[in-house]
């Protein structure tokens, strides 16, 4: 055999050597992921069931992980918008509540108008009802359930809020005017308001409350920033003026706690004598008199 031909030879051989050691190499190696993916989507069910189960599953997860990711982003960036705000609209509705417009009544179930000051009111022979203005909640039927639902408003119109996820805007409305709340018409439309802009600016922060299961946490501080927290922030300046009456302004404590410069000193009544069972009149209907001319 010639040199040439042992050369050619030799080549051969170590080609054949080197398509053999890749092949070991291609057995032997770790799959990608894309080659398990083809290997489990397009195999027979009988063969590969629980994998097919695991790929599902797999995706559903990452679905899920990819959701908490997004809300607890939506979530911090409301938080940031709830703190720049929080202060500016307490000094500005609570800061110096008792000085300015108050809300009277002449007598229980009677006449109730809305007076420059509470030395007004009084001079003309009125009881402060509550500081601020009178609004669409300062009647007779919503000053006695401002007291009467102290104890469980804010969960149930948490769970009036809920149905605006669904149901929309008169489920909300018609979910406030039934038992166990019970507002009146003009009322419950200045909760709905309320309630729509809070899912408008609040809504991460309350998906989030409910991941963490704080979502019956209605306390309201600038530390520990909840959905009640953020309603406060984002949509009080417009829901107070509309409601006129809420428990701070008339000095009714419930279950949210209240530092005591948040609540209405200038109150002349005792809400829980007045609004008991044996004195409360059985009188429907009372409207507010906006009495413009003492303004």
């Amino acid at each position: 055999m010639s040199n040439s031909q042992k050369d050619v030879l030799k080549k051969e051989m170590e080609q054949s050597q080197s398509q053999e050691e890749n092949e070991a190499i291609k057995t032997n190696a770790t799959p990608t992921t894309w080659s398990m993916f083809k290997k489990r989507l397009f195999a027979t069910s009988d063969l590969v069931m629980f994998s097919r189960f695991e790929y599902y599953s797999g995706v559903l997860v990452s679905l899920a992980s990819l959701l908490v990711v997004i809300v607890n982003i939506g979530a911090t960036k409301q938080m940031d918008v709830v703190r720049k705000h929080f202060h500016h609209v307490h000094d500005t509705m609570y800061g110096h509540m008792e000085v300015g417009p108050v809300c009277a009544f002449d007598e229980t179930g009677g006449i109730v108008t809305t007076f420059e000051s509470g030395d007004a009111a009084r001079s003309a022979g009125y009881n402060v009802a509550h500081c601020g203005a009178c609004g669409q909640c300062s009647t007779w039927q919503d000053f006695r359930l401002q007291f009467t639902t102290r104890n469980y408003l804010a969960k149930e119109s948490a769970r009036c809020a809920r149905k605006s996820l669904i149901y929309g805007r008169d489920a909300v409305h018609n979910c406030l005017k039934e038992e166990p709340i019970g507002f009146s018409d003009q009322c419950a439309e200045c909760w709905t308001e309320d309630i729509f802009c809070a899912r408008s600016h609040c809504a991460f922060i309350f998906l989030q409350s409910n991941m963490i299961n704080t979502v019956s946490n209605f306390q309201v501080g600038d530390d520990t920033i909840t959905a009640a927290t953020c309603e406060e922030a984002m949509c009080e300046l417009a829901f107070v003026p509309c409601s006129g009456a809420n428990r701070r302004r008339m000095n009714i404590t419930s279950t949210i706690a209240r530092p005591g410069r948040q609540l209405c000193g200038i109150v002349d009544v005792d809400w829980a004598e007045i609004l008991s069972d044996t004195n409360w009149p059985k009188i429907a209907g009372i409207g507010v008199e906006d009495k413009n001319d003492e303004l």
